[in-house]
């Protein structure tokens, strides 16, 4: 995406074009924001963005440029945070989508957030909407504090925790309702509570805490006016918690989890087959890595995964048209910079899979320098062909390989879990930065 969008800047150069000197005043230190909005009183205003966003050069060439927008910000603490650069906070704050605006409270607590491009008039609307927001939560949490088995409230409460991302804060008040207040409850009010408590773990990823809330609003509330999404619903948080097993390196029990759901294809076959992919993933664990298929190496030496026996090896799987590939990348460049001195290698793979045509190796080399590449890159054969022997889901997508040669792990990138498995597969830890 940054490859196609940079040339078309060079055409569209105005609206490609930053303001010149901004007139606000920017931090780009998420914890110096923290602090001075602790020390004022205030809270944050955090711009998500990236360098090759035309819609985040938008919002700084018409909307942060103007004087109106300058002194509505003057009541926050103002923070840029680089989707290239500071990747756990993007995850934190955002889906991914640019550009991402949030209010944020001096603890890290999300306001509220809106995706895109905003008018001066939009952002002046969204942020007094989001005042409105704040000052609501804060008063239903001191009459929840108050009254915690109000479950009117609580359930207002949980609502709000949850349109601000704030899943941990929204379980936690619905788990507070005691079993008597629940059960003096009118039964639909009862299936709103199970409803919205799954939910709001299911975000907080606690996955097996959201599938028994929905499993027992499926089992006791037969009559439920979302009985039927709820059973659903139930379907696709086991997926995620057999999901989580996986990213855990709990092999043993995402397979079982799995399995039982492709026992259901008949009534959710989007689903079994989901399950029957990922048992496919599954089963490349602990044998030994197919070796690469490529039509050609780039921007690098070719790799043979034969020699590189005693040393952990990961594999970035991803695609040249891919926000999603190029906003996880630095975190890939971050994580052979920790831990490249002690035994990592890594190298990617440029496939094509949703449609897209087979990459020739031009493309792939232009594309590596203009992204400028810290590792090898191997352009798969006939578009997918080692994509497919990793039985690979899509992308970003990355395996490792242990030292033995076999493979350890295999799933969507995900830094956390991704580092959590590098560190045991080295067994040793970064080195400080």
């Amino acid at each position: 995406m940054k490859y196609l969008i940079g040339i078309a800047c060079v055409v569209l150069l105005p609206l490609c074009a930053m303001a010149e000197e901004s007139k606000i005043p920017w931090l780009t230190d998420f914890a110096e924001a923290q602090r001075q909005a602790e020390a004022s009183g205030k809270l944050i205003f955090a711009d998500i963005f990236a360098t090759w966003c035309p819609p985040c050069k938008m919002l700084e060439q018409y909307t942060f440029s103007d004087d109106a927008t300058a002194k509505r910000l003057e009541a926050y603490i103002p923070v840029k945070l680089d989707a290239d650069k500071e990747s756990e906070l993007v995850m934190r704050y955002s889906d991914g989508s640019l550009p991402t605006l949030v209010v944020i409270e001096p603890n890290g607590a999300i306001v509220d957030y809106e995706e895109g491009f905003k008018t001066v008039e939009q952002l002046d609307q969204w942020l007094t909407m989001a005042d409105t927001k704040l000052a609501r939560m804060r008063s239903l949490a001191g009459e929840v504090g108050t009254s915690p088995q109000d479950a009117e409230k609580a359930l207002q409460l949980a609502e709000l925790y949850r349109s601000a991302r704030r899943y941990t804060a929204a379980a936690e008040v619905l788990a507070a309702l005691s079993p008597d207040t629940l059960g003096a409850l009118p039964a639909e009010t009862q299936g709103d509570v199970l409803w919205n408590l799954a939910l709001a773990r299911f975000g907080a990823e606690d996955f097996e805490g959201g599938v028994a809330a929905i499993e027992k609003l499926v089992l006791d509330h037969a009559d439920y006016s979302r009985a039927d999404t709820a059973a659903q619903l139930l379907v696709e948080g086991r997926y995620l918690a057999s999901m989580h097993a996986m990213e855990q390196g709990e092999y043993d029990k995402a397979k079982a989890g799995f399995a039982k759901i492709t026992e259901l294809v008949d009534t959710y076959p989007d689903l079994a087959g989901m399950a029957t992919r990922q048992l496919q993933v599954i089963a490349l664990i602990g044998q030994p890595a197919p070796e690469i298929d490529a039509s050609a190496w780039v921007h690098g030496d070719a790799l043979n995964l034969a020699d590189l026996r005693g040393q952990v090896v990961m594999i970035e799987f991803f695609q040249v048209v891919c926000p999603a590939c190029e906003s996880m990348r630095p975190s890939i460049e971050r994580l052979l910079g920790s831990y490249g001195d002690q035994g990592l290698r890594v190298f990617g793979v440029a496939t094509s899979i949703e449609t897209q045509a087979p990459q020739d190796p031009q493309t792939v080399e232009e594309y590596t320098q203009i992204m400028d590449f810290q590792y090898p890159v191997a352009v798969d054969n006939g578009s997918a062909s080692t994509f497919g022997k990793y039985a690979a889901q899509g992308a970003p997508w990355v395996v490792l390989i242990a030292r033995d040669g076999t493979v350890a792990y295999s799933g969507y990138f995900r830094e956390g879990p991704v580092e959590a498995q590098l560190k045991a597969l080295l067994g040793t830890g970064a080195k400080s930065s």
